[in-house]
């Protein structure tokens, strides 16, 4: 024999909340998002996502969130795309993205800062605007749900 005490919800066929409230999210907004603005302003930097196989990347994990580093479209021409292997695509995509949010004022809390790239052992140093003295950021925050996307001026 079963004993209840005290008023039980469950019991109750109504719902506090609106049914709404509990539906998945529709998991294609972020990758439209993603990819009407890379294929709009950096094409070549979204080809070689999808040659390594990273424009799916941040929609799958969606619950972190990343900051990428994209080279802009004068760095690359037709030719140097057509000889990058898939493994070089990958590299060069993990050598340009970081876990974490990061955004301009957090860059430029510290006068010289290091920064863990996906590539296991790489490093990008953050000093005045620059990174690795070489990379010049020329335009920040550009943030496209769970990524923070900084343009620089070379790879």
């Amino acid at each position: 024999m079963a004993y209840l005490i005290g008023a039980y919800q469950y019991f109750d066929d109504s719902f506090l909340q609106n049914t709404l409230d509990f539906q998945k999210p529709k998991s294609h907004s972020f990758i439209d998002n993603l990819s009407v603005f890379m294929e709009e302003h950096h094409p070549y930097w979204w080809w070689i996502m999808k040659k390594a196989k990273r424009d799916m990347f941040f929609q799958r994990d969606n619950l972190h969130a990343y900051t990428m580093f994209v080279p802009i479209n004068r760095t690359f021409n037709t030719q140097d795309l057509m000889n990058f292997d898939i493994n070089f695509c990958l590299t060069l995509f993990n050598r340009h993205v970081l876990r974490g949010f990061i955004n301009k004022e957090v860059l430029e809390s510290s006068p010289i800062q290091q920064l863990t790239t996906l590539e296991y052992g790489e490093t990008l140093f953050f000093d005045n605007g620059m990174l690795n003295n070489e990379w010049e950021i020329i335009k920040y925050d550009v943030q496209i749900d769970n990524l923070t996307i900084h343009l620089i001026q070379h790879i």
